[in-house]
């Protein structure tokens, strides 16, 4: 190694002298033995072992050059000058640093390349370690499946010996339990192991002494090892599971449960539990595997956990009669026969989480030992409740045949019937009816079972209903009834088999309104259909509503042309309670197309003879408001009122022109339909001056009808088209419908605005063509209406053509 400063080299194979130069290192540098570190004090020394040596200061003691020129501090924090002067680095010291700098890089990669061999060694290594577990934990399943069946081979073979096997296990049992030491019994496995160790006592060979048969693998693992073997055993289940073919299926522990419910895996639980996050306590896990001889190896040591409740304030118990392990239900059954209907924290006994998980064998089982049928949980829902909104027909049956109450109800008041009814479930509502389940039972919101079997469409239940005398017209507390919920829902069968029991279609709910209401709002043509004949045209009207007005509010043409057809009134008219919940005080049929922009139905609303002027706000305003050309047209045609006005928003001309002026071909589609356009040039103030313009009027507004607000003072037209950058073409077209007029100050100002707009102004002076005088009289006489007949008059096309404004005067 070279010195950082002078270069010198160590020597290599031979220890150096005492006086020899040797490298020091300091830090990434290296300095001289004639540069030895000072511990900070003048006069040098020996290093400190506790100050870095990069921090630590040379002092001179021998010939290396460095020595003079770091020349070490003094105590007082002055530097002790050693008769050599300061004079900068040469250039060889500088080819020094560079040399060492770049050694070092060599070293550094080298160090870095060693590192990732060693890490690319660890990872190899860890990857067989973990292959080797594998093997292992496989050997393991293996040796456990083994021991399993051999076990079932020697149950199954005592149990053929006749009624004395039973009581030689019971025997048995009795001494392992006994004979395991009383200061154990209330300890979990594990827990008793490591006592027993710390203790001293040979709890674990005395037992294997006593009974070589009972042992079990799990017997030496902890809480979190049988967790970590209940994981290992369900993936493993499920790989096998995927790899088997359909005629081999995998082994199950229980076969009893797959055959009482299929779609009940309890390693499908396991596995939703861990991706949830829940825990998973070693005992839950060894139920949920169906593990037998673990369960049993568990209760022999009367581990604690089995009766600890969980979170939820579930046993054991729960978790084996929840998943569906018959044999593990019986073997907990058999050691605590007195949990039988204990509670969890929902007050939910093992017997209702059974029926509701549809497991017939298991609930058969605890009902055989002492379960109580009728315990509800916190939401009142009996085993029964249970057992029916799961519909579940065998265990429904073995409830009733161990005492279930048939008519006890949950918080939302439904009894077993209700919940029946909602899932169609025929033959279970004939079992509970049998069983004495009351027909006209309601809950809370006052409805009936045939009500829910309305509801949902299910027509044998009705005609079931309605054989054991149940009330087809009862109405809930708002009115409704079996009927009219029926057509709400569009169950056609349902409709039609109310109607043959003399079900009544005029049958209003508390707001008026009727099936057919709710038939048509719900757009079920069909049944609207069937109710048109059977509806009273004098109840309709008492409704304050016509099914007119909901068809054309949902845009159901169909129906509307149904309803059109079957002689329903298109002028009708909304109460005016209904008419209030409208800003706009709309109150006709034809008035929700036009505001909807539905022009097929507007035209069949029309042509059926509906009114366009019947709302206080003209539906025509409504068109010109958004310039739907078509949609005025048509309104126009069939006689709308081009000069309608705006009750909240009075001006001194048409509405119409104030709405849209800006849109020429509209203006001139209502000037040519006998919108007045001499009211325009009628201002008050004639020539003289006007007062200010009053602020900035909205259009928006004029649709609003305001209660607060008084009425605004009428609007004039040269006011309104003042700020319209058009203003020039509008009144120029103004001009051609009018005779004798007179322009105002502020007209006249407005077509001062730019050079263009004079000759408009020459346009309103006298005198004027005696053509256009000539066409205005003649529309004025003829009137608006007739002049859509003056086609089928014996008249030159050019003259009706000139009377429509298709010719200009110049033409003629």
């Amino acid at each position: 190694m070279k010195c950082f400063g002078c270069g010198e080299v160590e020597p290599h194979g031979e220890e150096p002298a005492e006086t020899s130069v040797r490298i020091l290192p300091v830090g990434r540098a290296a300095w001289c033995r004639g540069v030895a570190p000072t511990p900070g004090v003048p006069g040098g020394g020996e290093a400190d072992a506790s100050v870095p040596l990069r921090r630590q200061t040379p002092t001179r003691v021998g010939g290396c050059c460095l020595a003079g020129l770091l020349p070490p501090p003094r105590g007082d924090g002055a530097p002790l000058h050693s008769g050599v002067p300061d004079t900068p680095l040469s250039d060889r010291t500088h080819r020094v640093e560079e040399e060492v700098l770049e050694e070092e890089v060599v070293l550094e990669e080298e160090v870095v390349m060693e590192e990732e061999e060693v890490l690319e060694e660890e990872v190899v290594m860890e990857e067989e370690g973990v292959m080797e577990e594998e093997e292992v934990l496989e050997e393991e399943v293996v040796m456990e499946e083994e021991v399993v069946l051999e076990e079932e081979v020697v149950m199954e073979e005592g149990g053929g010996d006749g009624g004395g096997g039973g009581e030689e296990e019971e025997v048995l049992e009795e001494e392992e339990v006994h004979s395991c030491p009383a200061e154990y019994a209330g300890e979990s496995v594990p827990q008793a192991l490591m006592a027993s160790q710390h203790r001293g006592d040979p709890l674990r060979p005395q037992m294997e002494m006593e009974d070589l048969s009972d042992y079990s693998v799990y017997s030496q693992l902890t809480d979190e090892e049988l967790l970590q073997l209940a994981v290992e055993r369900s993936l493993s289940d499920h790989q096998m599971t995927s790899s088997s073919s359909a005629s081999d299926p995998p082994h199950r522990p229980d076969p009893l449960t797959s055959r009482d419910n299929p779609n009940c895996d309890p390693f499908i639980d396991l596995y939703k539990a861990l991706r949830r996050g829940e825990e998973v306590s070693p005992v839950q896990a060894v139920i949920m595997d169906g593990d037998v001889a673990a369960l049993m190896d568990l209760v022999g040591r009367r581990c604690s956990s089995l009766m600890e409740p969980n979170h939820d304030g579930w046993i054991a118990l729960h978790d084996a009669a929840y998943y569906g392990q018959l044999h593990c239900v019986a073997i907990l059954l058999k050691a605590y026969p007195n949990s039988v209907n204990s509670w969890s924290l929902m007050n939910q006994t093992a017997l209702q989480l059974a029926a509701g998980r549809g497991h017939v064998s298991c609930v058969d089982f605890l009902l055989k030992h002492g379960a109580d049928p009728n315990i509800a949980n916190k939401d009142r829902e009996t085993p029964l409740l249970a057992a029916c909104e799961q519909p579940n027909q065998a265990i429904v049956e073995l409830l009733l045949k161990f005492g279930a109450q048939v008519n006890r109800c949950n918080v939302q008041g439904e009894t077993c019937l209700h919940v029946a009814c909602r899932h169609g479930q025929l033959n279970l509502c004939r079992t509970l009816l049998e069983a004495g389940a009351d027909l006209n039972r309601k809950n809370i919101y006052g409805l009936q079972p045939i009500f829910t079997a309305a509801q949902h469409g299910h027509v044998d239940l009705i005609n079931l209903f309605a054989s054991k005398g149940a009330d087809i017209n009862g109405q809930a507390p708002d009115g409704a009834s079996p009927l009219f919920e029926a057509c709400k829902n569009g169950h056609i069968s349902a409709v039609e088999a109310l109607l043959s029991l003399k079900a009544d279609a005029n049958r209003a709910m508390k707001s008026g309104l009727l099936p057919l209401h709710a038939a048509v709002q719900n757009n079920h043509s069909r049944i609207v259909s069937m109710l048109i004949p059977l509806t009273s045209m004098v109840r309709v009207r008492h409704c304050g509503i016509s099914p007119l007005h909901l068809a054309a509010e949902h845009n159901r043409d169909e129906i509307l042309a149904l309803l059109i057809q079957a002689g329903f009134d298109v002028n009708s008219r909304l109460s005016s309670d209904r008419s209030a919940m409208f800003e706009d005080r709309r109150s006709t049929a034809l008035y929700f197309s036009v505001i909807n922009g539905n022009l097929e139905a507007t035209e069949m609303l029309l042509a059926a003879g509906a009114d366009p002027d019947l709302d206080v706000f003209n539906p025509l305003l409504i068109a010109v408001r958004f310039c739907w050309m078509e949609m005025a047209a048509l309104l126009l045609h069939y006689g709308a009122n081009a000069n309608a006005q705006i009750a909240t928003e009075p001006c001194a001309f048409p509405a119409a022109i104030l709405l849209r002026m800006e849109s020429l071909p509209m203006l001139k589609l209502l000037l040519d339909h006998g919108c007045d356009a001499a009211t325009c040039f009628d201002c008050p103030h004639g020539g003289k001056t006007h007062p200010p313009i009053t602020p900035a009027w909205r259009p928006a507004e004029e649709m609003r009808a305001s209660r607060v607000t008084p009425p605004r003072q009428c609007i004039q037209f040269c006011e309104a088209v003042s700020g319209s950058r058009s203003a020039g073409p509008i009144i120029s077209l103004l001009l051609e419908y009018v005779g004798h007029i007179h322009l105002c100050s502020r007209l006249l100002d407005v077509l001062d605005r730019r050079s263009d707009w004079k000759p408009i102004k020459r346009k309103a002076l006298p005198p004027h063509p005696l053509m256009q005088l000539c066409r205005l009289k003649i529309r004025h006489q003829v009137g608006v209406r007739k002049l859509k007949l003056l086609h089928t008059l014996p008249l030159p096309v050019t003259l009706v053509r000139f009377l429509h404004y298709d010719v200009q005067c110049s033409l003629f």
